[in-house]
């Protein structure tokens, strides 16, 4: 006969077991993203340990290259030419966004890196450690974040 704490405790582990499962296949589906992610960028010569290093330390540069970011994952022409040429468009980019060429040129790997991020529907998952608000405000960098809990086996690029 059971009893009816032993039929609320069934539940409670039955429950528990249903939201560890569910937790282990999140885990599961982002590393499979953040892999998927680490293959694309190599693509363009741009590894995580790269994206820690050249990842813009001061609140302005971040919110500049945010918005260079932002504006080259919104025109589909120069998305087109990125991923087709695996080159930075630099100059449509000055002429789109009014940022200086050696700015753009310094931030190339870090641009590259987000514009996907913001780009395909398949790094979605990535786009929460961005922080990149709407009004593209406050922007804390993500790379250290995803380099430090899956780290790099793809070493390092020599294309810096």
């Amino acid at each position: 006969m059971l009893y009816p704490e032993d039929e609320e405790l069934s539940r409670y582990v039955l429950d528990a077991s249903q939201d560890q499962f569910q937790e282990n296949e999140n885990q599961n589906v982002f590393a499979e993203v953040v892999e998927n992610y680490v293959r694309v960028i190599c693509a363009y010569k741009v590894t995580l340990d790269d994206l820690v290093k050249v990842s813009p330390k001061h609140k302005d540069s971040k919110q500049t290259l945010i918005r260079a970011a932002s504006a080259l994952s919104n025109n589909p022409g120069l998305m087109e030419h990125l991923k087709t040429h695996r080159l930075l468009p630099i100059k449509e980019l000055e002429l789109l966004t009014g940022i200086k060429r050696k700015v753009l040129e310094k931030g190339r790997k870090y641009l590259i890196a987000l514009a996907l991020i913001l780009s395909e529907p398949e790094f979605y998952p990535l786009k929460k450690f961005t922080h990149v608000p709407e009004e593209l405000g406050e922007y804390q960098c993500l790379f250290p974040l995803i380099h430090s809990e899956y780290g790099c086996s793809l070493g390092h690029s020599r294309y810096q």
